[in-house]
């Protein structure tokens, strides 16, 4: 990236267009190899991608975009040399879990007052006014902004 070269434009510097896709299709074809990749390769200078160049280097705390992304508690390596859940008991630093909920701070989510239970709170109106299948189902809770995404161990 590239600073920007006015005041004007450092303004909005961090500043889009549109909001972030909720779908972002991929589509990758080529036609059919002679031989092998290798081969190709050889022949043409071209068969491979370059899909390390596309990660995210580590140490990056800013994190990434496209923001689709799994997310997976540390881990470590036990006396037997299996790899297993290195925050079985916790997080520990490092772990991209506990980056994320350090970034985000505490968070708490309520569930709906009783004075948010009027009709006219909840956008019904009609046949369906006072029926308590419409009334909104939210629970309270807090922590992280990683509650809410899978965090494999």
């Amino acid at each position: 990236m590239t600073a920007p070269a006015t005041a004007e434009a450092a303004r909005w510097d961090g500043w889009n267009t549109a909001l972030k896709p909720g779908h972002e299709p991929i589509v990758l074809a080529r036609k059919p190899l002679e031989g092998t990749v290798a081969s190709n390769i050889l022949a043409y200078g071209t068969g491979a991608m370059n899909t390390a160049a596309c990660k995210t280097p580590p140490g990056d705390a800013e994190g990434r975009w496209p923001t689709n992304v799994l997310m997976s508690h540390a881990w470590a390596v036990d006396e037997a040399g299996w790899i297993v859940d290195g925050c079985a008991d916790g997080c520990v630093e490092g772990c991209p879990v506990a980056e994320l909920d350090g970034q985000s701070g505490r968070l708490t989510s309520g569930a709906n007052p009783r004075r948010r239970n009027a009709d006219k709170f909840r956008d019904v109106y009609g046949d369906f006014k006072g029926q308590t299948a419409c009334k909104p189902v939210r629970g309270a809770d807090s922590g992280g902004a990683s509650r809410f995404y899978a965090a494999f161990p």
